[in-house]
């Protein structure tokens, strides 16, 4: 479990963050004024703690790696 807190960029009316991530699934929430919330209208899971939080399911392919190495030449 990794407990990464990064702020979001301001991009127009929206908030961003990039991140590059291996394939799996990530479980997320996000702080608004101080709290810690998920978004509902994501998918999203209740841990055996009953803390609710986004799922994030990463796919990663081999084309999509090799691309993202090779750009960067």
């Amino acid at each position: 479990m990794c407990n990464l807190r990064r702020g979001l960029e301001r991009s127009g009316k929206d908030h961003a963050i990039l991140l590059v991530l291996p394939s799996g699934v990530y479980h997320y929430r996000i702080i608004v004024d101080g709290e810690l919330r998920y978004i509902p209208e994501l998918p999203h899971a209740t841990d055996e703690r009953g803390q609710v939080a986004n799922l994030l399911n990463v796919h990663v392919s081999k084309d999509a790696i090799f691309l993202f190495q090779h750009s960067n030449l």
